[in-house]
């Protein structure tokens, strides 16, 4: 069984097992895992996209074939015992991420690609232990996205040793038990044991796909928050090899949104967000004045931001390519997708181009995004999601997945 475990401290990096955290570039060794650290502390994981093999594509099932053997440096999966965990303290934020494939997946050392025959089911089972965090206790959703949609996914969490389903038991459960979110409460430092199941139905066709799963917190309006959406989300990629390794879609199934950028040099504001963010989403100044001299602190951008118009142009701020501050090294094309509640309600292609000296000369893109409110005045929520390489390995690059932050907004049509 293929095993990833990562735990970042504040002060350091503890690595164990197998893998790649997602949360700034990599240096890869022979033989031992990728590690990392972003400024927070958090532990992360892998990344991952996918794509689905055009409909003129003929790929000769016989040509495909799996792995004799799981990489020989996998460990067993690592259950977590609450008990082992009741005296720690908060005093180093962070999280411990850990996450093993199945043995029928033939999974790759760090878990970067495995390979499924039609029919089979993806399973990974793992573990997230969050500590020093000052949005706990909290919710996590979690969920898989690849070519422009979200994917059906099922997590089971398991409380003891022998709790993790088979996969007889995982092939009885019936269609209507999966769901495109799946929502955990989490509390400080109590391991979080699962399988996350992703179906054969979620790949319609043989091909290789990216496949990002993403657990981040459910973030809710607070007007004392200046900003939702502290820091990177949990993140683990693999590319899926469904019946064949040829990637079925590519940017030409996308609308690219390279032409719609803007640079904005020289803006002090966007800088800061980010900084903040990496992905930094804001409505337009005549909506809401989030641009000041203390951003992203005074922008206000955690409680409700009214609109009279139920069409609002947002703008996602980002460094652009090449970047490789934090834990944010983004080169080469991404998915962008736009997330609003619990949809995708808009996805493109932007390959973003190298900016150089973004410190010192605080420069970078800004991406329309076009969103529409509920005419009933009930607020929404709005976030973007970057998924980086969605048409190569996904082990080929040091690329993360990132989310922005996140707005909430509402119509008012007496707004002044």
């Amino acid at each position: 069984m293929q095993r990833f475990t990562l735990l970042v401290g504040m002060m350091g990096v503890f690595f164990f097992g197998l893998g790649c955290s997602d949360n700034e570039p990599v240096e890869i060794s022979a033989n031992q895992s990728q590690e990392s650290a972003e400024d927070t502390g958090a532990d992360t994981t892998t990344d991952v996209s996918d794509a689905d093999l055009p409909d003129d594509t003929d790929v000769d099932e016989e040509e495909f074939e799996k792995p004799d053997e799981a990489d020989p440096l996998g460990v067993d999966r690592d259950y977590r015992d609450p008990a082992d965990y009741e005296d720690q303290d908060s005093e180093s934020p962070g999280r411990t991420v850990g996450y093993w494939g199945r043995e029928h997946m033939k999974p790759t050392m760090n878990f970067e690609e495995s390979w499924l025959y039609e029919g089979e089911y993806f399973v990974r089972d793992g573990f997230y232990i969050f500590r020093g965090q000052d949005w706990l206790p909290a919710e996590l959703r979690i969920y898989a996205i690849a070519n422009g949609e979200l994917l059906p996914i099922r997590l089971i969490e398991v409380h003891d040793e022998d709790g993790y389903p088979s996969i007889d038991e995982i092939e009885s459960w019936e269609e209507e038990e999966f769901s495109y979110f799946e929502t955990v409460a989490v509390e400080e430092w109590v391991p979080i044991n699962y399988t996350l199941v992703i179906p054969p139905w979620a790949f319609p066709q043989k091909g290789a796909y990216n496949v990002h799963t993403m657990t981040g917190v459910i973030w809710e309006p607070d007007d004392d928050e200046d900003l939702r959406g502290h820091g990177a989300p949990a993140h683990q990629g693999h590319t899926i090899y469904y019946g064949s390794e040829i990637f079925a879609k590519d940017a030409t199934d996308f609308d690219d949104w390279g032409d719609e950028a803007q640079e904005w040099e020289h803006h002090p504001d966007a800088g800061e967000l980010v900084l903040r963010m990496l992905l930094g989403l804001a409505p337009p100044p005549e909506i809401h004045d989030w641009r000041g001299d203390d951003v992203p602190d005074g922008a206000e951008l955690g409680g409700v931001i009214e609109s009279s118009d139920p069409r609002i142009d947002l703008e996602l701020y980002t460094a652009g390519g090449g970047y490789e501050g934090l834990h944010y090294n983004m080169e080469g094309p991404a998915l962008y997708y736009v997330m609003q509640d619990d949809d995708v309600v808009d996805v493109f292609f932007y390959d973003a181009p190298e900016i150089t000296n973004f410190l010192t000369e605080n420069r970078g893109k800004a991406i329309p995004v076009e969103v529409e409110l509920p005419l009933d005045g009930t607020p929404t929520a709005v976030w973007l999601l970057q998924a980086p390489t969605p048409f190569e390995t996904y082990g080929a690059t040091a690329n993360y997945a990132q989310e922005s932050n996140i707005l909430f907004l509402a119509y008012d049509p007496d707004k002044g």
